[in-house]
This record gives structure tokens, sequence and C-alpha cells, in this order.
């Protein structure tokens, strides 16, 4: 087998077949961006949706504690009422 010799004219047609352009490049960035955008919507919906569970559940537990406790006469109507108003806080951040 004879190697055959490779010219410099050879290597510079194949870098400029085979090389990626800024155009190649800004359009991969672009859309990598918008599959990101997308994951993160995706991703911040569905922590919406677990806060809001998550609040229903503390809601319901933090009810049926006040209800026990009136119940068992530690706390009177009027401050179960009161309580029942003001119910647990959970921050949310916005982005």
């Amino acid at each position: 087998m004879a190697k055959e010799e490779i010219t410099t004219a050879d290597l510079l047609a194949f870098m400029q077949e085979n090389m990626a352009t800024k155009q190649d490049l800004a359009q991969q960035k672009h859309e990598i961006l918008d599959v990101m955008d997308r994951k993160f919507e995706a991703f911040g919906q569905r922590m919406d949706e677990r806060f809001e569970e998550f609040e229903t559940k503390l809601d319901f537990k933090f009810d049926t504690l006040t209800d026990v406790l009136q119940e068992k006469d530690v706390i009177s109507s009027k401050e179960a009422k009161h309580l029942k108003t003001l119910k647990p806080l959970i921050l949310k951040t916005e982005a």
C-alpha cells in the first residue's frame, strides 16, 4: 500500500467543507436556548402544581388541628375561627 500525499490544498478543502461557521454555531446556540426555555417553563409549571398541592394539604391539616383543639376545649370557638383566617404562609418566587 502506497501512502497518498495530502497537500495543503486538500487540507484546506476538507476544512472548508467540514468546519462550523459562526451562523451554524449561532443557530445551535439559539436552538439550545429555546429548549432550555421550554424545560424551565415546564419545570416552573410543575413546581406551581406541587406548591398548590402542598398548600391544600397544609390547609387541611391546619384546619383539622384547629378543630381538634377546639373540641378538646384547648381553644375557644372564637379563637379557632380567628386561627382559620391565619393560613400558613408559603412564599413562591416569581421569575
